[in-house]
């Protein structure tokens, strides 16, 4: 597919438009709970409760954009994208909690006397414990992330009017979701100076998508099978 895409070329674009770090915070921050840009929770032991209205816009906003500066022209074309925000914020919440659960419990046993850890510790559920620490490795984060948004499928694909659905199969269209999720994650990891390679063999690139949408890869092997597609800048 020719017309495909200047997939980096896209990313650039996006890029001029935004501040890396604060792609990297508005797409991998906790999604539930408020943190700080060092993504320190605020007001600790007290957790409070994130601005998610305004997350889901903010992030609704960058989707489009992504959507209209990578995805294929002719595609374009003849459907338009959206978004099931439900899904979306269960997908985040979710990355949330796995990613985040160990340093959520450190923030809530912050000045707590030993009498009241047990009471904390009943809140079990908040917490996670899919990733054992509070500073996971980065890969291990993006797994998780790629892996919620892969089984949950926030993002979608519609005709347009009088465009047969005949015509929007393809993986492209098909795995929508997916490419979405590959590139969310691409725009965060600019933040810190690397970048996926996965699409620079589009064959390769089509399997990967149609394996993750199709068969819901686990956490530990998406970390397993992204290890060697990471690159610096």
């Amino acid at each position: 597919m020719k017309n495909y895409l200047n997939l980096h070329q896209g990313l650039k674009v996006l890029n001029k438009d935004n501040v890396a770090q604060q792609l990297f915070f508005l797409i991998f921050s906790d999604f539930t709970y408020q943190q700080d840009f060092n993504f320190e929770y605020i007001n600790a032991p007290k957790l409070q409760e994130a601005k998610i209205n305004d997350r889901c816009k903010a992030l609704t906003i960058l989707v489009k954009k992504i959507f209209l500066k990578t995805f294929p022209k002719n595609l374009q074309q003849i459907c338009d994208p959206e978004i099931d925000i439900l899904l979306f914020c269960q997908a985040m919440a979710r990355y949330s909690r796995d990613v985040y659960g160990q340093r959520r419990l450190q923030a809530r046993l912050k000045g707590v006397p030993d009498a009241d850890i047990v009471t904390e510790l009943s809140k079990f559920s908040e917490y996670g414990f899919k990733i054992n620490s509070s500073a996971p490795y980065r890969y291990r984060e993006i797994a998780v992330f790629m892996y919620w948004f892969s089984v949950l499928k926030p993002f979608s694909l519609s005709p347009k009017e009088n465009v047969s659905k005949e015509r929007m199969e393809n993986v492209y269209c098909a795995c929508y979701n997916e490419f979405m999720t590959y590139y969310l994650v691409q725009l965060g990891m600019r933040s810190f100076g690397s970048h996926l390679t996965i699409h620079e063999d589009l064959q390769f690139f089509e399997d990967f998508l149609t394996d993750l949408h199709f068969r819901n890869l686990s956490r530990s092997s998406l970390e397993f099978f992204l290890n060697p597609y990471k690159k610096a800048k």
